[in-house]
């Protein structure tokens, strides 16, 4: 049986920081925290399909991402708003989806849940890059 080192301490270390989340989603993945082991940026990802928490590893980062603004919406009040600024500022760190080989594979990724919002990554054709959509509350 082969083991994954790297991966069997990331859990360990992540159990240690944060303790293992508890999902509350039952239809959406669900991220949570970001922390650095053994040089790495790792997060904690729940698979409402299988009911795992995992540990994945992220290395792609944008620094477009860190400075993400959201605009004025009817649907939220400027304190939702700017909450989910700071969120999407917080999730710089995951991993974008690669880029279509093909010009009309655009649509929008699965959703997933960050601390209580549901995010969806869009394709933005302007820039030629995945980006983080805010969708609302789950």
């Amino acid at each position: 049986m082969f083991v994954n080192v790297n991966a069997a301490a990331r859990h360990v270390e992540m159990v240690e920081a944060f303790g293992l989340p508890e999902n509350w989603q039952r239809y959406y993945p669900e991220v949570f925290g970001a922390y650095h082991v053994n040089g790495d940026t790792c997060y904690w990802e729940f698979s409402p399909i299988t009911k795992v928490w995992d540990v994945k590893v992220c290395g792609d980062y944008d620094p477009r991402d860190c400075g993400q603004t959201v605009e004025k919406c009817p649907f939220w009040t400027e304190e939702e708003r700017l909450d989910i600024e700071e969120k999407l500022r917080s999730l710089a760190f995951l991993p974008r989806p690669s880029t279509p080989k093909n010009s009309g594979n655009w649509r929008n990724r699965p959703q997933f849940v960050y601390e209580g919002w549901v995010f969806s990554w869009k394709f933005n054709q302007r820039e030629n890059r995945w980006q983080l959509e805010p969708m609302g509350r789950p």
